[in-house]
């Protein structure tokens, strides 16, 4: 758990940053842009477009791009079916075997909130000559790929520096693993000392997790935890009050403390997409702790999806 002082810092700025977070979050949650999905093609069905030949031959900016799109199958209906765990892993284990050279650009959020870093092919088209009005058309609020703002760029993770010095928002191209945004992490990191610098990864499936489930039932947290703190619990993941009582407010959440977060170690636990993301930043930054923060982010969008819980990795001093 943070410092008070600290915690206290972290909160009033994420309060600030509440609509930039929702931005990205929602750029992190959603399914590719729908005028894409014409484009992309179906890997799950054997396509030989997705097969990159790594006998030292660099894919140019238009095949590598081309060669993400092909590997996100389209339905008939408006529904993606996106690739396993292995077959992202195994785009990526491609990608990095031809011997592509990749690019992270730093892009300023025009707030001076943040800065997106950006993962692209090293031969895609640079925005360097701000003064000359060569501004950089990324869009947070856009997924990667696709013919829109951010369709060469196949990785984004947000840096913020004040009041400390914080990364998040990892969000990568659906054909690709979390771990091909290591790289900026460590672009990040670069810039400041990494036993100065922490981590946030949000939890926006923990309440349906827990609702799908019915975990406030299981015997395990209600031994834990006790009945009270339960009832809360279901209360906050069904996102509706307790019985007899008329809103649900502080007093709820509060009630609910000790079994959500009982919960939401084991939903991180049992997600291998959440672990995967938290080892990636542990990787480059070093020595420090994960935990899981109480009402760390109280956005009303995120406390629908996480009842405000959030994953926050602290360095060693």
């Amino acid at each position: 758990r943070l410092p008070g002082a600290q915690l206290a810092d972290c909160m009033s700025t994420m309060h600030a940053l509440s609509a930039l977070r929702g931005a990205v979050r929602r750029a992190v949650v959603q399914r590719p842009p729908s005028g894409c999905r014409a484009a992309y093609r179906g890997f799950a069905s054997g396509d030989d477009a997705t097969v990159i030949d790594t006998a030292g031959m660099p894919l140019s900016p238009e095949e590598l791009q081309s060669h993400l799109m092909d590997s996100i199958q389209s339905s008939a209906s408006t529904d993606l079916q996106l690739p396993d765990k292995s077959a992202r892993s195994n785009m990526w284990a491609r990608i990095l075997r031809s011997g592509t050279p990749l690019r992270q650009d730093p892009w300023p959020h025009p707030s001076g909130a943040a800065t997106f870093w950006l993962l692209r092919h090293a031969d895609a088209p640079a925005y360097t000559n701000v003064a000359a009005g060569d501004v950089d058309p990324f869009d947070p609020a856009e997924q990667m790929g696709g013919e829109g703002s951010n369709a060469t760029v196949i990785a984004v993770l947000v840096q913020q520096t004040d009041p400390f010095h914080v990364l998040y928002g990892a969000s990568i191209h659906p054909a690709l693993p979390t771990t091909a945004a290591t790289s900026l992490v460590q672009a990040a990191a670069a810039t400041i000392a990494p036993e100065r610098c922490e981590a946030l990864v949000s939890l926006p499936g923990l309440c349906a997790w827990v609702r799908d489930g019915e975990r406030w039932n299981d015997a395990g947290m209600l031994a834990a935890c006790g009945e009270e703190s339960a009832a809360a619990a279901r209360a906050v993941a069904l996102n509706q009050p307790r019985p007899g009582h008329s809103v649900l407010g502080p007093g709820t959440f509060n009630a609910a403390e000790t079994a959500w977060m009982f919960l939401a170690n084991q939903y991180v636990d049992s997600n291998d997409e959440l672990l995967e993301e938290m080892m990636m930043y542990k990787t480059v930054l070093g020595a420090g702790t994960w935990n899981i923060q109480h009402l760390a982010d109280t956005d009303p969008e995120y406390m629908v999806l996480a009842g405000g819980a959030t994953a926050i990795f602290e360095p060693k001093p």
